[in-house]
């Protein structure tokens, strides 16, 4: 049996310089499968430039909580604690960012490998054994 080798990132947060270098890690590693849990941009400067390397590179992307409270147009709700960051966005990535999914399902490209299992109790609640699938809301990912 092959096992693949996906390396798991997350809470890039706009932050571009130290992504290039997990990602370089990952190559060295000689992983190609990378999958994003959430969390492309917001406190770091450079969402917009992140959002993109995460688009180009990454198999899967997940919806993290700073995509899902992305400011709404409305100028009722104009936080400018958020609002900085937002406008660093195209407006092309604004919808992208909205509507990535929650979680998704690796299915067979994992066989013989489960992440979520009763060892990892934080798991339990939302992620049956068998499941193998990461979410961004729910099932943590095992520390390594």
């Amino acid at each position: 049996m092959t096992v693949d080798r996906i390396a798991l990132i997350s809470d890039v947060h706009g932050n571009l310089t130290a992504l290039r270098a997990v990602l370089d890690d990952i190559a060295a590693r000689g992983i190609t499968r990378i999958v994003n849990l959430g969390d492309f941009v917001g406190k770091g400067p450079r969402g917009q430039q992140a959002a993109d390397l995460c688009r180009e590179v990454c198999e899967v992307n997940l919806r993290g909580n700073w995509e899902d409270f992305l400011p709404a147009e409305q100028p009722q709700y104009r936080d400018p604690s958020q609002w900085w960051w937002r406008e660093e966005l195209r407006p092309d990535q604004l919808p992208w960012l909205r509507t990535l999914p929650l979680s998704h399902d690796l299915g067979s490209a994992v066989d013989g490998c489960d992440f979520c299992t009763p060892a990892l109790p934080m798991c339990t609640p939302r992620c049956s054994p068998t499941s193998r699938r990461w979410s961004s809301t729910g099932c943590s990912p095992p520390r390594l």
